[in-house]
């Protein structure tokens, strides 16, 4: 049982660039706290509120209270009180070996945001306190802050009541940071535009003025940097309360005013390809961007983003990865797509033979797409470049399928150790299970829930089978979140916890409500995730995603959620971690001759040299569909390009952080990694990744 406490936290973590799985929290010995005092870094944060009535509920107000920086094996442990009083202590976390990040000169660098839902919270009634330390025993102070409001006076006229609009964690070493304050809000039913004036700088006060007699408002679009600076703004015209304005968000922008053959390219960070902007509700988007590539004019004028869209032989898009090319890329592809459609059930496609633009392996194994950035200018326009592959659907029944053996006694975060290997099973016949196998010496059996067969099943395209050495004895306890996310914002409305014990034998059915009410928003489950969420003792995620919509949202009332399982011919994982070379050989098809094989005459060569990139064939993956984007992510939410790095690459990140007049999401929430750390009172408010959290800390925060 959760203590009622007046706090609810949690530490996200995000890599800076691509993300990684989800791994246990690693106890600190003091080389570890000496190495982690060294170099990590903590800074304030700015976090407009989601809601500018204020009204709290049960869950209290969500605010994002500071961005941490370090390098892989860094701890943070977090500290907050009220008035003196600790509401929240020992929030821990450890960057894993399981994670990828950005390297670069100064070695490899995270970043992270510490999230946090206070009950009954109000700076001006009470001083909060924010302290980050680099051991456990919290004796190395790295971050000392005061939480600030930030207010809108509702009128000109002195005297004019306030509203509480957003949230400053200021620290000695970040009193500079600009605050962009919000364009207008909304408050009971009535709207307020920005002055522009101060009122005061203590507690920092904007005047903004009412418009009760427009019937046309005006709205924003506004990129900004992980700094603040806006990049462009973009103007809405036109809303009235019978006309919304729907606005197109471009994958890639460069600054305004930028001379385009020096241009810097930005990736913005956004699962939606639109926003809509209506009269009574969100009018004022922040798209978060980060630089698609660093180094000269000359490279930044010549790397792109690129787009790998799946499509049927209606050109209907089933799934979409994407890719920085910041250098040569051969991207996998997959062999067969498994998707499972809002009904639970798995439809088989095969990668069609008539593809353009795909090569052969020189071994003849895989279908690759060459990806080379200074041998596709003709191909890529405004920075982007988009590919098409057509996979052809295939009828019920008719395709091998496939059963994945797995170490159950692997460590979880360790997807190379946990493979076994992957069965082809024959259309139509069973499969039975090997009742032992011999890995390096040691005898490994089936789990106790293990049937002796398996015949194919509609629901579950790719059969997973758990082996343990033999005699071994399950040991932890650990726990499962299932974060409810806002499919508009990307912002977790609440996180559920379920423990997992080491007698479960059996899959516990993980289900989600179809509505609930949170905040005074009634929340819709988006198609296609009715059937319970299976999980095992063995089963390797701690962290699942379940999306909903504001039920006023429109944009997203025909998104599906899809499920997605992909085979490669020659059963590689293809997760982007092969660093070697892959040979091309140039493959004829009925468009004619390949042109992304053979010689490139480019900067780095032919195409040999090619990284080899794709989707993980050992995850569940899950597909965004909105019908004109449908983003592949994962089950912590993260989309494939964000857990993708290469070593030469610029922090990039996936995600959607729009900002509104009532919800302007903080400048770290475009980076890409949910980790969970501790649950403190009623839910946890997360973006992207999982980590578990230190079991010391674990029972610091919550009775089991």
């Amino acid at each position: 049982m959760v203590r009622n406490l007046s706090v609810m936290c949690s530490i996200a973590l995000f890599a800076v660039l691509m993300c990684a799985m989800p791994m246990g929290a690693h106890a600190e010995d003091n080389e570890q706290s000496a190495a982690s005092q060294a170099t990590v870094q903590v800074t304030g944060m700015d976090s407009v509120l989601s809601t500018t009535s204020n009204d709290q509920s049960d869950g209290g107000q969500s605010v994002e209270l500071l961005s941490v920086d370090g390098a892989k094996g860094e701890s943070i442990y977090v500290e907050i009180t009220q008035d003196g009083k600790t509401i929240a202590s020992h929030l821990s976390y450890t960057l894993g070996d399981n994670q990828t990040a950005q390297s670069n000169n100064e070695g490899t660098q995270y970043s992270g945001v510490v999230t946090c839902s206070i009950k009954d919270f109000d700076p001006s009634k009470a001083t909060y306190e924010v302290k980050a330390y680099t051991d456990r025993d919290q004796t190395q102070l790295r971050y000392d802050g005061k939480i600030q409001g930030v207010y809108a006076q509702l009128g000109e006229a002195q005297g004019s009541a306030q509203q509480l609009i957003a949230v400053r964690t200021i620290g000695d070493n970040d009193k500079g940071r600009v605050f962009h304050e919000p364009e207008t809000i909304t408050t009971n039913g009535a709207t307020f535009t920005t002055t522009g004036q101060q009122l005061s700088s203590n507690p920092l006060t904007y005047i903004y003025k009412e418009d009760a007699s427009a019937s046309t408002l005006t709205g924003s679009i506004t990129y900004i940097d992980d700094s603040g600076t806006v990049l462009r703004t973009e103007t809405i015209e036109g809303i009235t309360a019978s006309q919304s304005q729907t606005r197109q968000i471009p994958q890639v922008i460069t600054a305004s005013g930028e001379p385009s053959k020096n241009a810097t390219y930005y990736r913005t960070v956004s699962y939606n390809s639109t926003v809509e902007a209506t009269y009574t509700g969100t009018k004022d988007f922040t798209i978060h961007c980060k630089p698609l590539t660093a180094g000269s004019d000359t490279a930044n004028a010549q790397y792109y983003f690129a787009s790998i869209k799946f499509v049927d032989g209606q050109g209907n898009v089933l799934a979409q990865d994407s890719l920085n090319v910041t250098k040569m890329y051969l991207y996998t592809l997959p062999d067969t797509l498994y998707l499972t459609d809002a009904q639970g059930t798995a439809h088989t496609y095969t990668l069609s033979a008539k593809n353009a633009d795909v090569s052969k392996s020189a071994n003849g194994a895989n279908s690759l797409i060459a990806f080379n950035p200074f041998a596709d200018q003709s191909k890529v326009e405004n920075g982007e470049r988009d590919v098409s592959v057509t996979y052809e659907e295939q009828p019920a029944f008719s395709q091998p399928w496939a059963v994945q053996l797995i170490n159950g006694a692997a460590d979880p975060s360790d997807t190379a150790s946990r493979a076994i290997r992957t069965d082809s099973v024959p259309a139509g016949e069973t499969y039975n299970v090997q009742q032992s196998i011999e890995i390096g010496g040691t005898t490994y059996v089936p789990v106790t829930s293990t049937k002796q067969s398996y015949a194919y099943d509609a629901t579950v395209p790719v059969r997973t089978i758990y082996y343990v050495p033999e005699g071994y004895v399950k040991k932890d306890t650990y726990t499962v979140d299932v974060n409810y996310v806002n499919i508009a914002t990307n912002e977790v409305l609440t996180t559920k916890q379920y423990t997992i014990t080491p007698d479960s034998d059996e899959d516990m059915a993980i289900t989600s409500p179809a509505t609930f009410t949170q905040d005074g928003t009634q929340y819709v489950r988006l198609d296609g995730q009715d059937s319970p969420i299976m999980h095992g003792y063995f089963t390797k995620y701690r962290t699942y995603t379940v999306y909903y919509r504001d039920i006023n949202d429109q944009r997203n009332q025909q998104t599906v959620i899809t499920h997605l399982r992909v085979l490669y011919t020659d059963g590689t994982s293809t997760d982007g971690t092969d660093q070697g070379t892959t040979q091309l050989t140039p493959t004829t098809t009925d468009a004619g001759t390949n042109s992304n094989s053979g010689s490139t005459n480019g900067q780095t060569g032919t195409t040999s040299d090619g990284q080899t990139v794709g989707l993980n064939g050992n995850e569940d993956l899950n597909v965004v569909n909105s019908g004109d984007d449908a983003p592949v992510v994962n089950n912590e939410g993260t989309d494939t390009n964000t857990e993708r790095i290469d070593d030469d690459e610029t922090p990039l990140a996936a995600g959607n952080s729009q900002a509104t007049p009532s919800s302007i999401a903080p400048i770290a929430a475009i980076i890409g990694m949910l980790i969970v750390a501790a649950l403190v009172s009623l839910y946890v408010i997360k973006r992207k990744k999982h980590e578990q959290t230190d079991p010391q800390s674990a029972s610091d925060a919550q009775d089991k």
